[in-house]
């Protein structure tokens, strides 16, 4: 299940899901990689920045193949 803003850490500004299903929080706007399947963080992002799980596989009928459409900036 997508998680809920109201639960992300502090400071997290993006939210999206791993082709594996899980759920991830980013502080900086991550780019989506087709090789991997999975979100990068971008080649200009601090190699201090914060990413983080933020829920376990989302099993409730999203397709993983795109997960690439999941990406969202905190509102």
């Amino acid at each position: 299940m997508k998680p809920d803003w109201k639960d992300a850490p502090q400071w997290a500004d993006w939210l999206a899901m791993d082709g594996d299903g899980i759920w991830v929080w980013f502080e900086y706007k991550p780019e989506w990689s087709d090789k991997t399947s999975e979100w990068l963080l971008a080649g200009d992002a601090d190699d201090d920045s914060k990413y983080k799980s933020a829920s376990g596989p989302d099993c409730d009928g999203i397709d993983w193949d795109f997960a690439y459409d999941t990406l969202e900036e905190r509102p």
